[in-house]
């Protein structure tokens, strides 16, 4: 049985579709024209100009009136064209941002001794999808990654770099590599691809489960919140430049160990964005935190991500992505 086959419209159809407002109106014009025509036959006018309808001066007239029309006809088709072809690119973009927001933000799987929450906030409602991205995933030997990051710049060229960004670093710290050593290479890899363009703010670390050891490299992102028990936070500063500036870069690593009931907060700039002045700084994320503790994981994330909106009047300047992190449990 032969499958059905589509009934593709004719030239004809497709013509008129695009111009139908030039048509229409120079149809109109043509209309006027004729009547004119036709009346100076009703009135027998002697006049050569009369006879075909009017004098010099109305013939004229009649010729401008006739070009406005079909000028409006035309502008009104292209008006609509344009906006069609935007609705398409539009439709276009914010189904690859759909394809890639379960790349982007996946859902964290349990691991045993930890609670994990996550949320994300784009400023691009359209397509929902901008350039910070996070992850959480296992080297499989009781060690597991966890990602903060932020690509430079906005819309589909930063989430296509970001997605690239996510995927070398999942390739890479499977090779075993100091970490240090590991994210050289993958700022090398960024810089090659995209050169120094666009760049990468990222914190990388490595979760060690069973000793709550979290080995670290803070590439120029905003400094994630280590908060203990006794609501005490300090903040784990970059000290090395982001991805992909440079094809050679040295990254330095750190160290935190994170005890029953300690927190690890990671977040995106647009988290602290809509404050003015020196109050636009980590420092002030981390007094909310100790405001906001104890808390679960869940309600701690939710609870910043509503006090930056209420910053901003409910209109985010960035995108904002959180992740909280809570070692509940002492694995034996």
């Amino acid at each position: 049985m032969r499958p059905e086959s589509k009934h593709k419209p004719g030239r004809a159809y497709t013509f008129f579709k695009i111009h139908l407002s030039a048509i229409l109106l120079t149809a109109l014009g043509v209309a006027i024209n004729v009547a004119y025509i036709l009346n100076s036959y009703v009135s027998h006018s002697p006049s050569f100009f009369r006879h075909f309808g009017g004098n010099q001066v109305d013939h004229v007239i009649i010729f401008f009136i006739f070009l406005l029309l079909f000028g409006l006809g035309y502008l009104a088709d292209r008006n609509r064209a344009t906006r069609e072809t935007l609705k398409k690119v539009l439709k276009r973009e914010t189904y690859i941002s759909n394809s890639l927001q379960s790349v982007f933000y996946p859902q964290i799987e349990g691991i045993d001794g930890y609670q994990f929450a996550s949320r994300y906030k784009s400023v691009m409602k359209e397509a929902e999808l901008g350039g910070d991205f996070y992850d959480v995933f296992s080297l499989g030997d009781g060690r597991t990654v966890i990602v903060m990051a932020d690509v430079i710049g906005k819309g589909l060229r930063a989430a296509i770099m970001g997605a690239f960004t996510k995927f070398v670093i999942h390739a890479f710290l499977r090779e075993g590599l100091e970490l240090s050593e590991t994210v050289a290479r993958i700022s090398s890899a960024s810089n090659h691809e995209y050169g120094a363009d666009l760049f990468v703010t990222a914190f990388i670390g490595v979760l060690d489960e069973k000793t709550g050891v979290l080995r670290y490299v803070n590439a120029g992102h905003p400094g994630p919140l280590y908060a203990s028990t006794e609501k005490v936070v300090s903040i784990l500063e970059a000290r090395s430049m982001p991805l992909g500036i440079f094809p050679k870069q040295d990254f330095v690593e750190g160290e935190v160990v994170l005890q029953t009931g300690d927190f690890l907060i990671l977040y995106t700039d647009g988290l602290y964005e809509s404050l003015s002045g020196p109050e636009a700084t980590p420092e002030t994320i981390g007094r909310e935190v100790s405001e906001l503790l104890p808390s679960d994981t869940d309600t701690l994330v939710e609870a910043l991500l509503a006090r930056a909106e209420d910053r901003s009047n409910g209109v985010l300047n960035d995108d904002v992505a959180v992740l909280a992190l809570r070692r509940s449990a002492t694995l034996e």
